[in-house]
């Protein structure tokens, strides 16, 4: 076949089950799960419901944050009909991290995100048109645009007094994961 290659849209980047699309895709609910397959084996203490905390064999640290807003209006309109519209997240505010009890030493901080416009595909689909059909060079682009790579990363050293803090901005459903990796 000659010309153009065309993928067919499959309906359910509209909605719906599953984590990724037939174009190898990944919706926003991939990066959660990836996000929690990310934890270490050893659970922290942790007083806050809307956290985990844990770290690894080797050390590391990994917090994973969420905001749960639910947003749909009730009966008053189908899921089908809301869910499909840009659906813009609202501000929380800032939510703190405070570690306390980190191993002093050098860190590299990487922090990924999941939500609005952020590891959201379907928010570059509707940037896009709202296609029919997908082209190669859309599939790749909404591949390329949602890749789940750290939003941010720096250095961090922790000193002898085992603090760290950092302050976030949270919007509706963020789903953050701090990886703390000692180096």
């Amino acid at each position: 076949m000659g010309g153009k290659e065309i993928l067919l849209l499959p309906k359910i980047i509209k909605g719906g089950l599953g984590l990724m699309i037939i174009q190898g895709i990944k919706k926003a609910s991939f990066y959660a799960y990836n996000y929690m397959n990310k934890l270490g084996d050893a659970e922290l203490v942790n007083n806050d419901t809307r956290s985990w905390a844990s770290k690894d064999d080797g050390g590391d640290i990994q917090l994973l944050l969420w905001d749960f807003t639910n947003t749909h209006p009730g009966d008053s309109i189908h899921n089908q009909k809301y869910y499909i519209q840009d659906l813009p997240a609202k501000s929380k505010g800032k939510v703190k991290v405070n570690l306390t009890n980190v191993p002093s030493g050098q860190y590299t901080l990487e922090i990924y995100k999941v939500g609005y416009r952020v590891n959201d595909a379907y928010t570059c689909y509707i940037d896009m048109g709202r296609p029919n059909q997908l082209n190669k060079q859309q599939v790749e682009e909404l591949k390329r645009q949602n890749d789940g790579s750290p939003v941010f990363t720096e250095l961090v050293d922790i000193d002898s007094n085992g603090e760290f803090t950092r302050e976030l901005d949270i919007r509706e459903n963020d789903v953050f994961m701090l990886n703390l990796v000692k180096k």
